[in-house]
């Protein structure tokens, strides 16, 4: 992180602004705002204005960035705790560490369970494919 960067601020009361969660979920996996911009695919100025509450999210903002964090949907963003960010700015408020909070570990886990399960399923619809390919083979040299 830049020398610059401020560490974000997580408000003592009320709901956590959404810029907050995703400043906090950008230093736990250890990511400049460029970079992470460019994982997102859109411009690090304006993540900045979000992170900051200057400019509004989008749906299709959230999904890229749910996407990049490995999570199953934006949901799971909104749904982060005040303990789950507090857990990533800990550690001497040293977000260089990539320290990820427990339910982002849990979410990861989650998405590789599904993806194993869809390459399993893909599989078995890969291997019926490739039986009906071989029937037409053998009607066609009848």
């Amino acid at each position: 992180m830049g020398n610059r960067e401020k560490m974000p601020q997580i408000p003592q009361e009320g709901p956590i602004p959404i810029g907050v969660v995703l400043r906090a979920l950008r230093w736990g996996v250890g990511k400049k705002i460029s970079a992470f911009a460019d994982m997102i695919g859109y411009d690090p100025g304006y993540l900045s204005q979000i992170e900051t509450g200057k400019a509004p999210t989008t749906d299709e903002f959230l999904e890229e960035v749910s996407k990049a964090l490995g999570l199953t949907s934006p949901e799971e963003i909104r749904a982060i705790s005040r303990e789950g960010i507090v857990e990533l700015l800990d550690r001497n408020n040293d977000p260089s560490r990539g320290v990820r909070s427990k339910k982002i570990k849990a979410s990861l886990q989650d998405r590789i369970a599904h993806l194993d399960g869809r390459i399993e399923m893909e599989e078995q619809r890969l291997q019926r494919l490739k039986a009906v390919r071989e029937e037409l083979q053998a009607m066609i040299k009848k």
